[in-house]
């Protein structure tokens, strides 16, 4: 157990308990469906228990489920978390002057989150030196909405290709995103 901060007391004037349980990622689960099973001894006093799952990108919330109406003794929770988050499958072709682009490029990704803010990421992609084609994958956070994608050359350029990605779902969504410069 590591140092946290205190938890606020409760409005019924219930001071909750922090138990922190950390698992491996080698923990005993069923690989085919990501299911294990954990087993707690708490306080008899506990009245609810809050799972929080760490998974994602550091900008994601935790996927968290609380439990009330605990009881001594024995308590079945079932925790049906999931991490679904939406991933940018980015493919295109860049050129220069009406030729294959054959160096790298910067592909810069704004996501808006449906909390309001943005999300943003650059990462890199190698091209074709024949065709100037790529093709790169990018994890968004669970909650992003919509997304831009900007190639960039790393040169000031104006304006610089962007492809707007409207209505992101969890999983796959296919972008292309070209570069004509």
């Amino acid at each position: 157990m590591g140092k946290h901060p205190p938890l606020p007391e409760q409005d019924q004037g219930i001071t909750p308990f922090r138990f922190v349980h950390h698992m491996a990622a080698d923990h005993d689960r069923d690989a085919r469906f990501g299911e294990f099973v954990e087993h707690l001894v708490l306080p008899d006093e506990t009245a609810a228990l809050r799972v929080k799952w760490n998974v994602g990108l550091p900008a994601d919330t935790p996927v968290t489920e609380v439990f009330d109406g605990l009881a001594p003794g024995s308590n079945v929770a079932v925790f049906l978390g999931e991490h679904h988050p939406p991933v940018l499958q980015i493919t295109g072709i860049v050129t220069v002057n009406g030729a294959a682009y054959d160096h790298g490029v910067h592909l810069v990704v704004v996501a808006e989150r449906a909390g309001g803010g943005s999300w943003t990421s650059t990462t890199s992609a190698v091209l074709d030196p024949g065709s100037g084609a790529y093709a790169r994958s990018m994890t968004l956070p669970r909650d992003a909405t919509s997304a831009i994608v900007t190639v960039d050359l790393g040169q000031p350029l104006d304006p610089e290709p962007a492809t707007v990605v409207g209505s992101l779902v969890g999983g796959p969504n296919a972008v292309t995103a070209d570069g004509v410069f």
